[in-house]
Order: C-alpha cells, then structure tokens, then sequence
C-alpha cells in the first residue's frame, strides 16, 4: 500500500488516453496501477536503459507517421545525445535541465 500518496499528472494526447485504456481493458490493472508499475520498472532499469528505449519508441513513431510528443533531440539533432525528455518548445514541459 502506498504510504504518503503523492499525485503525478502528465499531458498526453486523448488518443494515446484512449489506446492505453483499451489495452489496459484486457489486463487485470488500472491506468493508475499500469502507471505505478512503468515508474517501478524505470527506476530498475536505470536512465541508460530507459534513455534508449524512449529514443527507440520516438524512432519508431516517426517511421510509422504517428503524432505524438516524445521530443527527445539535443541540441545535435541526435537522440541518443540528449537526456531531454521533454518538449522544449513547451514551458509547461520543459524536460530536464
């Protein structure tokens, strides 16, 4: 049981909402239990790791032509060079310094 709750909130698009949702629908977990468990499995595999699998996943919708807002290029234009994983252009987001 979680001790001293603390509330976490992100802006998502309401179709990733929708999706996450659906998939969750044939599981045995919430969205709010999916979530709690991603921020466990992150803190497991350490910034590298998940570094990796971010720039996997923004490649990946890039290929594909989905929408979405996982902005994570430095200032190269790599991203596998930037630790950002914010959106830069959006003060409400602005990644980590």
């Amino acid at each position: 049981m979680i001790e001293d709750p603390v509330w976490v909130r992100a802006k998502t698009s309401a179709e990733l909402r929708s999706s996450f949702k659906q998939v969750l629908k044939h599981t045995k977990y919430s969205p709010s239990e999916a979530i709690r468990l991603f921020m466990r499995k992150t803190i497991e595999l350490g910034p590298k790791e998940v570094r990796k699998a971010c720039v996997d996943v923004a490649r990946n919708l890039g290929k594909s032509g989905k929408s979405g807002n996982p902005t994570i290029q430095g200032k190269s234009g790599d991203p596998s060079k930037s630790g950002n994983l914010g959106n830069p252009g959006n003060p409400d987001n602005p990644g980590n310094p």
